[in-house]
């Protein structure tokens, strides 16, 4: 099982970032479906697959893999 994490702000009003740290499962259970019904309409159902669905949200919100050494520089980056 892989996990991957990305950085949005709290809300509008505060710029303060917070990490979130998803699971491949926690991704389709969220998107797979929204996400299949656009590959559909985009006449793409040759490249409907978990890993690709994977891969475009990946990428829409620009996460990275959580691996241990990208958690370590997150934890040891300066505050504020």
């Amino acid at each position: 099982m892989r996990y991957w994490m990305y950085c949005e702000p709290v809300n509008e009003k505060y710029s303060e970032a917070v990490w979130q740290v998803w699971s491949d499962a926690a991704i389709l259970a969220d998107y797979w479906t929204h996400w299949c019904n656009l590959m559909r309409v985009a006449g793409r159902e040759s490249q409907i697959s978990e890993n690709n669905c994977i891969t475009d949200w990946a990428t829409t919100h620009w996460a990275t893999p959580a691996t241990h050494e990208n958690l370590q520089r997150i934890i040891s980056a300066p505050k504020g």
